[in-house]
Protein backbone atom coordinates (compact mmCIF):
# COMPACT_ATOMS: atom_id res chain seq x y z
CA UNK A 1 0.00 0.00 0.00
CA UNK A 2 1.59 3.42 -0.61
CA UNK A 3 1.33 5.86 1.60
CA UNK A 4 0.57 9.73 0.96
CA UNK A 5 3.10 11.93 2.09
CA UNK A 6 2.55 15.95 2.77
CA UNK A 7 6.02 18.13 3.34
CA UNK A 8 5.74 21.14 5.45
CA UNK A 9 9.40 22.90 6.01
CA UNK A 10 9.98 26.40 5.07
CA UNK A 11 12.99 25.81 3.21
CA UNK A 12 12.91 24.64 -0.08
CA UNK A 13 15.98 22.68 0.05
CA UNK A 14 14.96 20.61 2.98
CA UNK A 15 11.38 20.20 1.48
CA UNK A 16 13.40 18.83 -1.81
CA UNK A 17 15.74 16.82 0.07
CA UNK A 18 12.93 15.17 1.68
CA UNK A 19 11.44 14.20 -1.21
CA UNK A 20 14.38 13.33 -2.64
CA UNK A 21 15.03 10.45 0.02
CA UNK A 22 11.44 9.89 0.26
CA UNK A 23 11.33 8.92 -3.49
CA UNK A 24 14.73 6.84 -3.19
CA UNK A 25 13.97 4.94 -0.36
CA UNK A 26 10.16 4.54 -1.31
CA UNK A 27 9.12 4.65 -5.01
CA UNK A 28 5.95 3.93 -3.96
CA UNK A 29 4.83 6.26 -1.70
CA UNK A 30 3.14 9.43 -2.90
CA UNK A 31 4.28 13.08 -1.44
CA UNK A 32 0.71 14.39 -2.22
CA UNK A 33 2.02 17.74 -1.22
CA UNK A 34 4.31 20.55 0.19
CA UNK A 35 3.68 23.69 2.59
CA UNK A 36 5.90 26.26 3.31
CA UNK A 37 3.95 27.17 7.20
CA UNK A 38 2.85 25.81 9.87
CA UNK A 39 -0.57 27.30 8.66
CA UNK A 40 0.06 26.07 4.93
CA UNK A 41 0.47 23.00 6.87
CA UNK A 42 -2.63 22.32 8.81
CA UNK A 43 -4.90 23.73 5.38
CA UNK A 44 -3.52 21.05 3.25
CA UNK A 45 -3.76 18.35 5.69
CA UNK A 46 -7.26 18.84 5.73
CA UNK A 47 -7.86 18.89 2.02
CA UNK A 48 -5.35 16.44 0.93
CA UNK A 49 -5.71 13.61 3.70
CA UNK A 50 -2.43 12.53 4.35
CA UNK A 51 -0.93 9.38 5.87
CA UNK A 52 1.70 11.04 7.25
CA UNK A 53 2.74 14.99 7.52
CA UNK A 54 6.49 15.66 7.73
CA UNK A 55 6.82 18.94 9.65
CA UNK A 56 9.78 21.30 10.95
CA UNK A 57 9.71 22.70 14.35
CA UNK A 58 10.53 26.35 13.45
CA UNK A 59 8.43 27.74 10.87
CA UNK A 60 6.75 30.98 10.22
CA UNK A 61 3.16 31.93 10.80
CA UNK A 62 2.71 28.78 13.01
CA UNK A 63 5.35 26.48 13.97
CA UNK A 64 5.34 22.78 13.76
CA UNK A 65 4.36 21.53 17.12
CA UNK A 66 0.87 23.92 17.29
CA UNK A 67 0.49 22.55 13.37
CA UNK A 68 1.07 19.57 14.60
CA UNK A 69 -1.74 19.58 17.09
CA UNK A 70 -4.10 20.98 15.09
CA UNK A 71 -3.32 18.39 12.37
CA UNK A 72 -3.68 15.74 14.47
CA UNK A 73 -7.51 17.32 15.43
CA UNK A 74 -8.64 17.74 12.47
CA UNK A 75 -7.20 15.22 10.15
CA UNK A 76 -7.99 12.27 11.58
CA UNK A 77 -5.67 9.08 11.15
CA UNK A 78 -2.91 11.15 10.05
CA UNK A 79 0.78 10.53 11.43
CA UNK A 80 2.93 13.30 12.09
CA UNK A 81 6.77 13.13 12.04
CA UNK A 82 8.32 16.09 13.47
CA UNK A 83 11.90 17.37 11.79
CA UNK A 84 14.01 19.18 14.21
CA UNK A 85 17.36 20.40 13.92
CA UNK A 86 17.13 21.56 17.89
CA UNK A 87 18.99 19.57 20.05
CA UNK A 88 17.55 20.33 23.52
CA UNK A 89 14.75 17.96 24.87
CA UNK A 90 12.62 20.90 25.92
CA UNK A 91 12.21 22.27 22.74
CA UNK A 92 11.86 18.83 20.63
CA UNK A 93 9.42 17.57 22.77
CA UNK A 94 7.52 20.61 24.21
CA UNK A 95 4.18 20.85 26.17
CA UNK A 96 5.81 17.96 28.21
CA UNK A 97 4.47 15.20 25.65
CA UNK A 98 5.82 12.37 25.07
CA UNK A 99 7.11 11.51 21.34
CA UNK A 100 4.72 8.40 20.18
CA UNK A 101 5.87 5.55 18.45
CA UNK A 102 5.47 5.14 14.95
Amino acid sequence: MAARILIADDHDVIRQGVRSIIAKARPAWDICGEAANGQEAVRAAENLKPDVVVLDVTMPVMNGLEAASRIVKRAAGTRVLILTMHESAPTATSRNRKPAAI
